[in-house]
């Protein structure tokens, strides 16, 4: 009878064990996928992610299959798991989607913001215009920081909760695909410029202003976006670099007309 419980205990010991990982590399995966630094279309190495966790293949199968679940990686037959890729033409209309939502957010902040978060507001398009100015690597990733901040301010300050959960989420879903257009430092500038634009709206309490420029700031990074992923549809993920995405950026952004 002792042996037996014993072996119950140690079963269920080993289970909680293997969830408690599975659930580990999980929220890892999950949180380098939304972030951008998996790339979509990257391929998921299951042997070294098993080295690198240091666990067998099981927790890591079961962590998989959740991402496959939540549609953030898709498993290919004969090549094995990879970053889940989403067509452009979708990618399209969840950024008209995105577009309306934000709006909205910005239009309710801007009757409904307290002083603190107007103030938050302020710093955030302050943070990315310094990241803007730097023109570097490491200045582009914390402008990516910094204008994910500032969304989600507007997010929280339409005081709608349902209204924030559903931007929030498909704000992160998109994620990836964002950080395409930003790996483009002329276009982090202008990003930087629309920022201010919402915000004066924001703080001179303007909502109908407001809610335009957020949806023309959404409107351009979406074209823009769409553009680059275009481009890159058939170049090797494995193979892409920070040089190729900010090159696909530069010939994506609109040209400005000469003055004769």
């Amino acid at each position: 009878m002792r042996e037996h419980a014993k072996s119950s205990n140690a079963a269920r010991a080993s289970s909680a064990e293997r969830t408690s990982s599975a659930g580990t590399i999980y929220k890892h995966l999950e949180r380098e996928i939304l972030s951008g630094r998996l790339l979509p279309g990257m391929s998921l190495n299951e042997v070294a992610l098993a080295e690198q966790f240091g666990v067998s293949k099981t927790p890591l199968r079961e962590a998989l299959l959740q991402l496959a679940a939540v549609n953030l990686i898709e498993f290919r037959p004969r090549q094995g798991a990879f970053v889940a890729e989403i067509p452009v033409s979708r990618i399209s209309q969840m950024f008209e989607v995105m577009i309306g939502l934000e709006a909205h957010c910005a239009s309710l902040s801007t009757e409904r913001m307290t002083m603190v978060e107007r103030k938050a507001l302020a710093r955030a398009a302050k943070e990315c215009d310094s990241w803007a100015d730097k023109g570097t690597e490491a200045g582009v990733d914390r402008f990516f920081d910094a204008d994910n901040a500032f969304h989600q301010i507007i997010f929280e300050g339409s005081h709608n909760a349902y209204l924030q959960e559903v931007a929030s989420n498909l704000h992160d879903r998109l994620t990836p695909y964002r950080r395409y257009r930003l790996q483009s430092p002329s276009r982090v500038k202008v990003s930087a410029e629309e920022h201010h634009r919402i915000l004066d709206a924001v703080l001179s309490g303007d909502a109908e202003r407001a809610a335009a420029e957020t949806h023309t700031h959404g409107t351009i990074e979406s074209a823009l976006l769409c553009d680059i992923v275009s481009s890159l549809t058939h170049s090797k993920v494995e193979g892409l670099t920070r040089e190729k995405l900010i090159t696909a950026g530069e010939k994506a952004l609109p040209r400005k007309a000469s003055h004769r």
